[in-house]
C-alpha cells in the first residue's frame, strides 16, 4: 500500500514544478494587453502594441518569447525571435511598468487600451 502512496506523491510534485516552470517561461499578465498613444486604440490609424504571455507585437512586427532574461510585475527583458517587412531576426526588448503606462526600450509612454 505504501508504494502507490510514493508514486502519486511523486506525480504531484512533478506536475505542480512543470506549472511552476512554464509560468515563468512567460510575460507577466501585468503586461498583457493593447497599448497606445492617443489614437492607435480607436481602429484608425497606426495599430497600438499588442502583447500577450509569449508574444509582443509592436508596430508592423511580431516578437515570439525564447528567453526570459529578467521578470517582475513591472519590468520584463527578454528575447525574442521577430518578424517584420519579410525579414526576421532575435531581438532583446525591455518592457516597463511605471505609474500605469508601458514604456518599450525605453521609449513611451504608452497607456492601456480600453
Amino acid at each position: 500500500m505504501l508504494k502507490p502512496t510514493i508514486v502519486m506523491l511523486t506525480v504531484i510534485i512533478t506536475s505542480s514544478y512543470n506549472i511552476c516552470a512554464i509560468a515563468s517561461d512567460q510575460i507577466p499578465k501585468s503586461f498583457h494587453g493593447k497599448w497606445g498613444a492617443p489614437g492607435q486604440c480607436d481602429e484608425m490609424g497606426e495599430l497600438p502594441t499588442e502583447i500577450t504571455a509569449l508574444r509582443y507585437q509592436p508596430h508592423e512586427s511580431t516578437c515570439e518569447l525564447k528567453k526570459v532574461i529578467n521578470s517582475s510585475n513591472t519590468l520584463f527583458v527578454g528575447s525574442f525571435h521577430c518578424f517584420f517587412e519579410g525579414e526576421e531576426e532575435f531581438q532583446k526588448h525591455t518592457l516597463e511598468l511605471r505609474g500605469g503606462k508601458l514604456y518599450e526600450d525605453g521609449r513611451g509612454p504608452s497607456s492601456r487600451c480600453k
